[in-house]
């Protein structure tokens, strides 16, 4: 098995390994961070799986078309721009630094590099596609540039900011990427000598340092593990993706091998690498089958997290509602409350200034009538002193609603006698 081989089915399994990883996350945390490296792994995987079990079979390059060889890989490039800018923590909102002018450096280089493959472009689908790949590359590596200058900046400000652990790693990816397009545009003695296989370890070795980034980046935002989906229906979610993956890997190279077999018996006699073409597409196929199985996953977890939502929202309205019928039923009963002692203060006032009136206009009225119509007043007072206590009980009840409300009610242990609350309740 070659070295070229070799790294060829280390990427896939670093991919799968990846992706695995990925998906169970957002399985846990359905966030958009997770849903989009997903979506950048399964595309990568789209054209790593079919590519490395091709190479492994027949020893040779896929012979499909130039669109269908680089499909996975070119979709997943624009995911890549989306995914850096996912993450990019308000940086757009500094001002202009002189250090910005660093996102332009792979511009040139970019356009270094064009030249260097545009005589390798000899159609107009190949030269397509490497116009779009280093555009999109090209895209990515300034934006992830000026979004890691603009966290240096924010943190020489002193400013609140999370580090920039995904633009680093898809910055330090695009590197890579430059770096192996670039050798392969010269000829090497040897595959052992040809840097592009060590550098195709070392760049997609970084889609796990990119779950990794995702996950601290998240861990430093403190976003909550969400519990829309049980812990029972998220095992049965992954059992079942472990399970089509190793299915559809394995099953594709069996699948390949006996075709090829049975294409080299002469059950197909064709000159050429036509028929292995064959071999290729359903590869392909394969791989999309994984790609569709996730993506139905990812649909089923994200209707899951909406119909939480949903559930929610439900409860919190339903909980609003209730609070504020128990908030007008309280305001009913206080204001029948409160006319009670207001009531019985007026009342008892007016029978004072009754007796003191007939007191005051009476000549005729004798010390021991006067000391009795007295002894009336004393108990008016009484009453209305009663009342009072009662109203300002009431008020300072209504008060405490409102701290309840605002979260400040503060309970404060204090003595009572039993005798008296049943009398004033009486």
């Amino acid at each position: 098995m070659t070295f070229e081989v070799i790294t060829n089915v280390y990427v896939v399994v670093v991919n799968i390994v990846a992706l695995v990883f990925c998906l169970f996350r957002f399985i846990a945390q359905p966030r958009r961070g997770w849903a989009l490296v997903v979506v950048t792994l399964l595309c990568n995987l789209l054209s790593n799986y079919y590519w490395a079990v091709y190479m492994i079979l027949m020893n040779d390059y896929p012979g499909v078309s130039s669109f269908l060889a680089y499909f996975g890989w070119n979709v997943s490039y624009a995911v890549m721009l989306w995914l850096v800018l996912h993450f990019r923590n308000g940086g757009e909102r500094v001002g202009f630094h002189p250090l910005m002018l660093l996102s332009l450096i792979p511009v040139p280089v970019n356009a270094y590099q064009f030249t260097l493959y545009l005589p390798y472009c000899d159609d107009p689908m190949s030269l397509a596609i490497t116009i779009w790949q280093n555009v999109l590359c090209t895209a990515v590596a300034c934006a992830a540039i000026q979004i890691i200058v603009v966290a240096i900046i924010k943190k020489k400000r002193k400013e609140n900011t999370i580090p920039p652990y995904v633009p680093i790693v898809m910055l330090l990816f695009i590197a890579l990427e430059y770096a192996m397009w670039t050798s392969s545009c010269f000829e090497w003695q040897s595959e052992w000598q040809n840097p592009y296989n060590y550098l195709s370890l070392i760049c997609f070795t970084l889609y796990l340092a990119l779950a990794w980034a995702i996950k601290r980046s998240y861990d430093r935002l403190g976003v909550p593990v969400s519990n829309s989906i049980s812990k029972r229906s998220q095992t049965m979610l992954q059992i079942a993706f472990a399970v089509i993956v190793f299915v559809c890997c394995v099953g594709g190279y069996f699948l390949g091998g006996w075709m090829r077999d049975v294409i080299a018996d002469g059950s197909v006699a064709e000159e050429g690498s036509g028929p292995y073409t064959l071999i290729a597409v359903i590869l392909f196929i394969i791989s999309s089958v994984i790609v569709a199985f996730a993506v139905a996953i990812m649909l089923v977890v994200r209707l899951g997290q909406k119909s939480a939502e949903s559930d929610e929202l439900r409860e919190a309205k339903t909980a609003a509602e209730n609070t504020s019928a128990a908030k007008s039923e309280f305001l009913a009963n206080m204001s029948h409350e409160i006319r009670t002692p207001i009531n019985a203060v007026l009342g008892m006032n007016e029978m004072i200034l009754r007796e003191s009136v007939r007191v005051r206009d009476d000549p005729t009225a004798t010390q021991e009538q006067i000391r009795e119509t007295l002894d009336r007043i004393s108990t008016y007072s009484e009453n209305v002193d009663a009342a009072e206590g009662n109203l300002l009980s009431i008020v300072n009840d209504i008060l405490d609603f409102s701290k309840i409300e605002a979260g400040k009610l503060e309970l404060i242990p204090g003595k009572y006698r039993l005798a008296s609350l049943l009398d004033d309740a009486c």
